[in-house]
């Protein structure tokens, strides 16, 4: 079975209760038979809780019951084992009593990989001791197959680790690769570019999520408790940021943790072995999982629970699906369990009751655990299926299913305070700051949080759960970040604590509440907005803002100056945002994991009288080469920004970009986004309306930027002209290739004829040489000889 069916979730129909009685004293020489030590001692009886379960045909057959103790590797091997000495009683409530006088045999000992062990009770068919059916010969065969790949990853590995260093704590990373339209992957780091993976058709193009996964498993260096036991109930760490770049079909910027890194001048040989290290554990993966479903198809799961039909043959009745034993030869072994639960989204209680040898821990379906003790019940599980005992994954359950607010000391929050690892590049910071916790998560936001014990709080709105893990001192280890239907693991780390800088955004509350609307608030108000393909609408009164959002709760603020207001509940701001004249022309809102523009929908374009004093034409310096008709820098605000707060483009630092209405810009054609910002691909025009110019001879600028990638790229434009603005027949120019770079370029067309009053001027792109991309226009001028 692979590593994924080792979990114990589920109810408890009938069980064994086991009680479990362990030596303190160290272990023994295993191969020694002058050992008569007791390293395990269990007692129990019978514990039956719903009577039907026994009183199946089936279980009504269980003759010479036994009970084994199964070993699952994390790979596909499973070992049994017979105690030294055990009694079992013969009916209900089969009273029993097991001993174990020795370790497991070496391939359990030793094992390179971690292995747990489940209790099965099992039908004795042919009175031998030992439970002979744990695994489907078919099943057992293909599985030894895909061992088989196990070892050349394995081994790939090893040649890995020789071009490698592990450093003590993770460390964040940025990286970026190309993937193009037949699904190979290139690495880039500086002017150099590495094949991690050659795609050879069309139908590869998606694996890349996968590869890179895999990739970065590879270099966060999770040992296998981790990879059994941290990735589950977990919102992976990544942040996968992508764009079209020519040449490739797209370009992705990865930030995640790594422990891994190559030796100094071994970069080559550390990459290539990466590459073939991570293609072979692909492909391991991908066959565990090939098997598995195959298995589930032809009922090859089922065959322990089978042969109660058949005189002789064993069969087992029932697992301990949530209870387990650990096995440590040494505390090197031990160490991996300790070090997997310190930056793993799971938790053991008392873990720091785990030794040398045998070992009790009970894990629920969150992967919630404890270390039991020798006053602890086991608990089996009867079942006939496999179903039964490893459904699928449960769904995530919050640690606060009611939210009842308590009051607690002062002195409790000092512990909990200090930064945490919570993904990378992005730490969480906790202060204690007027009377009360706040946390600050990177690319969500500030909260002020409230207490349900101790230990636990949310987030005012209830989006967010935080549970602090101690140790068995008190000290804080971890905190769990419970949001989005996800479980974040974030290790205490006080180095990335921004204490001081939050501090004071908590203390900018102070001024909530202590200012009226005034100001442009009071002179825009109501202000109707522009939210994606719908409308949003800003009001005020009684000293209270409030915005309404379409699919979204009412949010309040409260103004601190004369054109920006605050929420007390999670830090969101609302900043008016106003042009060079001073029109509000809509608002900035956010918190501090970034921002967003809404433009407001009155926002009026300026008249003709406006945009063409003395008929039509503009006095410029006298250096000028012409008479400037219409200018602008545009009035909306790039809302690709995101939520990070990076600009997806880079040529206008003052970060106003054209829109219909700005000076002579009448409208956007084709594929505009919807906030109707003049950013676009390739098959999309723009249209000008020139007013007051018939007969003369005018010249059109625009300054083009593309999104950010440090190389340039070709659009095929051309224009056009004419008295209709939805169909300009006139050709003005040849069409031409123009490049567009980061830092924005000039396109300029000159000797344009006007012969109408008003005229229309469509700026059209017909394409790419390359694979599509976005681009914006930051600025354009119209001028007359």
């Amino acid at each position: 079975m692979p590593a994924s069916k080792l979990a114990f979730p589920g109810l408890i129909a009938s069980c064994f209760a086991l009680v479990s009685c362990l030596n303190e004293h160290g272990l023994v020489d295993p191969h020694d038979d002058r050992n008569n030590t007791s390293l395990a001692d269990f007692h129990g009886r019978a514990a039956n809780e719903h009577d039907s379960a026994l009183s199946s045909r089936r279980f009504l057959q269980l003759s010479n019951p036994q009970v084994s103790l199964v070993w699952q590797s994390m790979g596909p091997h499973i070992f049994g084992h017979a105690f030294d000495k055990s009694t079992v009683g013969v009916a209900a409530p089969y009273r029993f009593s097991l001993d174990m006088t020795h370790p497991p045999q070496d391939g359990i000992a030793l094992s390179k990989d971690p292995v747990i062990g489940a209790f099965w009770l099992y039908s004795d068919g042919n009175h031998n001791g030992v439970l002979d059916r744990l695994i489907n010969p078919e099943l057992e065969a293909r599985e030894h197959a895909v061992d088989s790949m196990k070892v050349l990853y394995t081994a790939f590995l090893d040649s890995l680790h020789a071009y490698s260093r592990l450093l003590p704590n993770r460390v964040p990373v940025k990286d970026t690769y190309f993937v193009d339209a037949m699904g190979t992957i290139v690495y880039s780091h500086g002017s150099i570019l590495d094949t991690v993976y050659l795609g050879r058709s069309p139908q590869e193009a998606g694996i890349y999520p996968d590869l890179l996964y895999w990739r970065y498993r590879i270099m966060r260096n999770y040992n296998e408790w981790e990879n059994f036991f941290a990735l589950r109930k977990k919102a992976q760490e990544e942040i996968v940021t992508s764009w079209q770049v020519p040449g490739h079909a797209i370009a992705l910027e990865y930030q995640d943790w790594r422990k891994l890194v190559p030796i100094p001048g071994k970069e080559a040989q550390y990459q290539k072995w990466l590459v073939r290290e991570t293609l072979a554990y692909s492909a391991y993966l991908f066959g565990l999982l090939q098997v598995q479903r195959e298995a589930a198809k032809k009922g090859w799961m089922e065959y322990p629970y089978q042969g109660f039909d058949t005189p002789g043959e064993d069969w087992v009745a029932g697992k301990s699906r949530w209870y387990s034993v650990l096995y440590f030869p040494d505390q090197a072994g031990m160490q991996t369990v300790l070090d997997a639960e310190k930056s793993g989204s799971f938790r053991v209680d008392g873990i720091e009751k785990l030794k040398r040898g045998y070992n009790f821990m009970y894990c629920d379906e969150q992967y919630d655990c404890r270390v039991l003790g020798s006053a602890d019940s086991i608990i089996i599980d009867l079942g006939e299926t496999e179903a039964y005992f490893n459904p699928p994954s449960a769904p995530l359950a919050l640690p606060v299913r009611e939210f009842k607010p308590v009051s607690l000391p002062d002195t409790s929050y000092a512990r909990l305070t200090g930064g945490y690892d919570y993904r990378a590049f992005h730490p969480i910071t906790v202060v204690y700051r007027k009377g009360g916790l706040w946390a600050e998560v990177s690319g969500k936001g500030l909260y002020r949080l409230s207490a349900t014990d101790a230990l636990r709080f949310y987030a005012m709105d209830g989006a967010m759960q935080f549970e602090f893990v101690p140790e068995a001192g008190g000290r804080i280890r971890k905190l769990l970040l419970y949001a989005d239907d996800d479980r974040w693991v974030s290790p205490k780390a006080d180095s990335l604590a921004r204490t001081d800088a939050v501090a004071r955004m908590v203390d900018s509350l102070a001024a909530l509440g202590g200012v009226p609307i005034s100001g442009a608030f009071a002179d825009a108000l109501p202000l109707r907005l522009q939210y994606g393909g719908d409308s949003a609408l800003l009001t005020g009164s009684d000293g209270i803002l409030k915005l309404e959002l379409p699919g979204s709760a009412e949010r309040e603020f409260r103004p601190i100056g004369d054109s920006e207001a605050v929420s007390g509940a999670s830090l969101e701001r609302i900043i008016l945002a106003r042009n060079r004249s001073g029109t509000v022309i809509g608002i900035r809102f956010g918190n501090a994991g970034g921002e967003s523009f809404l433009p407001a929908s009155a926002y009026r374009p300026r008249s003709p009288l406006e945009l063409f004093p003395r008929d039509g034409l503009e006095p410029v310096p006298p250096d000028s080469a012409g008479k400037i008709l219409s200018a602008s820098q545009g009035s909306g605000r790039d809302t690709h920004v995101g939520l990070g707060g990076t600009k997806r483009f880079g040529c206008a630092e003052d970060q106003l970009y054209l829109r219909p209405g700005d000076g002579g810009l009448l409208a956007f054609k084709g594929p505009a986004s919807g906030d109707s910002i003049s950013v676009y691909q390739a098959g999309g025009a723009m249209v000008f309306a020139i007013a007051g110019a018939a007969g003369k001879r005018v010249s059109l600028e625009l300054n083009l930027c593309k999104e950010r990638n440090g190389k340039p790229g070709r659009l095929w434009m051309g224009i056009r002209g004419g008295g209709n603005p939805e169909n300009p027949k006139d050709r003005i120019a040849e069409s031409r290739w123009v490049t567009a770079v980061d830092s924005g370029t000039v396109a300029r067309w000159d000797d344009i004829p006007v012969p109408t009053d008003p005229y229309y001027l469509e700026i059209g792109s017909g394409g790419t040489p390359e694979a599509p991309f976005f681009f914006s226009m930051d600025a354009y001028v119209i001028s007359a000889d």
